[in-house]
This record gives structure tokens, C-alpha cells and sequence, in this order.
């Protein structure tokens, strides 16, 4: 029996292979298992262990994490901002005090 084209479910890659007297079949592509059925029809089951989930709460934390990041940021400009203006309000001062001498 040849498979003219099966597509694998986990990453959309076309499979093209002989499936006669198989019971499974590999992605070639990603490496997910898949159970075939040796009637007239075909099955197909992902069975990867390494399927792709979202972490909501290590998205949750690297928002945060961002967040802390800009504040920090900043926080660091404005007092950046402050040190130069004082400075600028030294010399200003040292200089007016140098020519009333």
C-alpha cells in the first residue's frame, strides 16, 4: 500500500513512504509518532512527548520582569537628569562667584 501524501499534525510537514505492514510511522521532520491502521483507512495520533505548551505563568513572570526593567530604566534617566543639572547649577554658581570677586 503506498501513502500518497500524509501530512504530520505536529509541525504541518508532508510525509511520502511506503506505510505497508506498519503500525507506526515517525516524522522525519520532527520526530512525532503516529499510529496507522492497516485497513483502507488511516489514523493518524500525535503521540510526541515534546509537545509545544504555553507556560502562562513564565509569561506572566517575563512581563513582569519587563516591567521592572523599563521602571528601572527609568528611574536611572532621572537621575541622570538631576546629576547633570545640579552640576550645571554649580559651575553656574562658581562662575558668578568668580567675577563678583
Amino acid at each position: 500500500m503506498k501513502l500518497e501524501r500524509l501530512c504530520c499534525p505536529a509541525c504541518g510537514a508532508g510525509i511520502d513512504m511506503d506505510i505497508k505492514d506498519r503500525k507506526v510511522i515517525f516524522c522525519p521532520f520532527c520526530g512525532s509518532q503516529f499510529l496507522v491502521d492497516d485497513g483502507n483507512r488511516t489514523f493518524t495520533y500525535n503521540l510526541s512527548i515534546s509537545e509545544k505548551y504555553t507556560d502562562e505563568t513564565a509569561i506572566e513572570k517575563a512581563r513582569a520582569d519587563d516591567r521592572e526593567q523599563e521602571r528601572q530604566h527609568r528611574e536611572n534617566r532621572l537621575l541622570l537628569v538631576a546629576c547633570v543639572f545640579l552640576i550645571l547649577i554649580f559651575f553656574i554658581f562658581a562662575f558668578m562667584m568668580k567675577w563678583r570677586i
